[in-house]
């Protein structure tokens, strides 16, 4: 069976490679409706707990892959990107709700190839043209129409900010990227207020090396050698810059971007944008109905928890309270950098103009 003809396979993730932490090996799938992929948070470790259905090889898969191009029409699909703590899963949501897409939100598999990617330790594929023929492998699995039809959407992990590039360059007019990014500020803020999220800040720099600063733009700081304010500063700046990277090397219409705070305040506004920018046809009123669904209105990680613009600025101002010592420490070290103008702006290319935010302290 070639399972790309069954739309209720779902790639879960790839098994390990005995003695390599991060190698790619059979990819595994599961069943997965989708009721179940509508009202999953994560597609990872957190949320499924399912039978594998199937187990295939990578190279079984790739030829799966290569056999299914040739029978049907290419066609297009979204992806979000962004700097974490910045309301894609809410975005992704509001999607879902409007009727303008079906995402998947953080498919695990994908995750694991960005790690891949990122890790300079390890090289898994002789040459560019394996790595390209593995990444094109996953992203047309994941990226299929669903029974319902509705635009494919991918909500990625944060990290895989590093993969923008690579896909834009392997499915040119046909992924449409938008990064969702919060301010610096509003990043510190919701990143130094737990230890959990401190460590995974620093988890994420120790793929960086001077090499890729360089490459990216900014100065290369030892990870270890950072309090945790400025590595909280330095992990932003990396996502911001990988936007940026990907950005300059490809036309407008492969990478939008999107500050947090304007589809927050304007909600219907912003979808109607990113329909247009999808080039998906919808209506306001289509959209407006779709942000009073209950999952739009819920927290992503606590849903018991409602979720409101102003919940979130409140919680912002409340935690910030408390945190204003580490995070006049962390503006000022990233006020002190030598950067280019690009990461002194907001990213370009903005989906909507509207409300912009400072990415240095004041």
């Amino acid at each position: 069976m070639n399972v790309f003809t069954d739309p209720e396979l779902f790639l879960n993730r790839y098994e390990e490679v005995p003695g390599v932490v991060l190698g790619l090996g059979d990819a595994q799938f599961i069943r997965l409706n989708e009721a179940e992929l509508r009202g999953t948070s994560f597609l990872d470790h957190r949320e499924l707990n399912k039978p594998v259905e199937l187990r295939l090889g990578l190279d079984e898969f790739a030829r799966q892959a290569e056999q299914a191009a040739g029978t049907r029409t290419a066609h297009a699909f979204g992806m979000i990107y962004h700097s974490a703590f910045c309301c894609s899963t809410h975005l992704a949501r509001c999607i879902d709700a409007s009727g303008m897409g079906r995402s998947l939100k953080e498919p695990y598999a994908l995750t694991q190839t960005s790690f891949y990617f990122a890790d300079e330790s390890y090289q898994q594929f002789a040459n560019a043209a394996e790595w390209d023929r593995f990444l094109r492998t996953g992203l047309s699995f994941l990226a299929r129409p669903g029974k319902s039809g509705p635009l494919p959407v991918i909500k990625t992990h944060n990290f895989s900010i590093v993969l923008a590039h690579d896909i834009a360059r392997l499915f040119p007019g046909r992924a449409k990227g938008v990064f969702i990014y919060s301010d610096l500020q509003s990043f510190l803020t919701s990143t130094l207020k737990s230890a959990e999220r401190r460590n995974f800040c620093r988890l994420l720099l120790k793929l960086m090396t001077p090499a890729k600063a360089e490459r990216l733009g900014f100065p290369w700081m030892s990870p270890q050698d950072l309090p945790d304010p400025a590595a909280a500063a330095y992990c932003w700046l990396m996502h911001m810059a990988y936007y940026a990277s990907a950005s300059e090397q490809h036309a407008p219409g492969a990478l939008r971007s999107l500050d947090c705070d304007v589809l927050l305040d304007q909600p219907a506004e912003t979808l109607l944008a990113l329909a247009g920018y999808f080039a998906v046809e919808t209506g306001r009123q289509s959209i407006v109905s779709g942000l009073e669904d209950p999952a739009v209105k819920s927290h992503a990680k606590n849903p018991g928890r409602a979720f409101s613009a102003q919940a979130r600025r409140s919680e912002l101002q409340t935690q910030g309270f408390h945190l204003r010592g580490e995070i006049r420490e962390a503006l000022r070290w990233f006020d002190r950098l030598s950067l280019p103008d690009a990461l002194r702006s907001p990213p370009a290319f903005p989906l909507l103009d509207g409300k912009t935010t400072e990415t240095s302290g004041q």
